[in-house]
C-alpha cells in the first residue's frame, strides 16, 4: 500500500509540474501571438504552430514554438526556441533551446544542438521562409523526424 501511495503521489506531482509548465508556456505563447498579430512582424521571431512526426516510431503530436532573439555579443544570430509538444494523447511537455539562425536570400536557416540532460542530445536543422518553418530533428536516443510549423491565423 505504501508503494502504491508513493507511485500515485509521484504521478500527481509530475502531472502538476507538466500542467504548470504548460500554463506558463500558454501565457507566453498567447502574449507573443497577440504582439505578432497587432505589431510589426519579424520573419523569424514570434509564434509558430503545427505538428511533429517521428520517422523512427511514427509518434506524432501538436507542436508550438516561440522564437525570441538572444542579445549576446558573442552569439550574434542566436535565438531562443521555446518548444511545447503533445504526444500519446494527454502527455505534453517542452524545452528551451538556443539555435543559430542565418539569413540566406529569402530563407532563414536554423541549426544547432541542445543537451537534454538524461535524455541525451537533440540536433535541429530547418528553414524558415515566409509563414512556414520546416525542420528535421535527430536525438542521440535514435529518434528522428520532422517539424512542420506555420504562423498562427488571426
Amino acid at each position: 500500500m505504501k508503494s502504491l501511495s508513493k507511485t500515485l503521489l509521484s504521478v500527481f506531482c509530475l502531472c502538476l509540474f507538466v500542467s504548470c509548465g504548460g500554463r506558463n508556456f500558454d501565457s507566453s505563447w498567447q502574449q507573443t501571438n497577440k504582439k505578432y498579430q497587432t505589431g510589426s512582424r519579424n520573419p523569424v521571431t514570434g509564434p509558430w504552430e503545427g505538428t511533429w512526426l517521428s520517422a523512427a516510431n511514427g509518434h506524432k503530436g501538436k507542436l508550438r514554438c516561440v522564437i525570441s532573439p538572444i542579445e549576446k555579443t558573442t552569439a550574434s544570430g542566436s535565438y531562443l526556441f521555446r518548444y511545447w509538444a503533445t504526444w500519446a494523447g494527454p502527455l505534453q511537455g517542452g524545452f528551451d533551446a538556443e539555435f543559430d539562425v542565418e539569413k540566406m536570400g529569402s530563407q532563414y536557416h536554423v541549426q544547432g544542438t541542445h543537451d537534454l540532460g538524461t535524455f541525451g542530445s537533440f540536433q535541429h536543422e530547418g528553414v524558415i521562409q515566409g509563414n512556414n518553418f520546416e525542420a528535421t530533428y535527430r536525438s542521440s536516443s535514435g529518434d528522428h523526424g520532422t517539424f512542420n510549423l506555420h504562423r498562427p491565423e488571426q
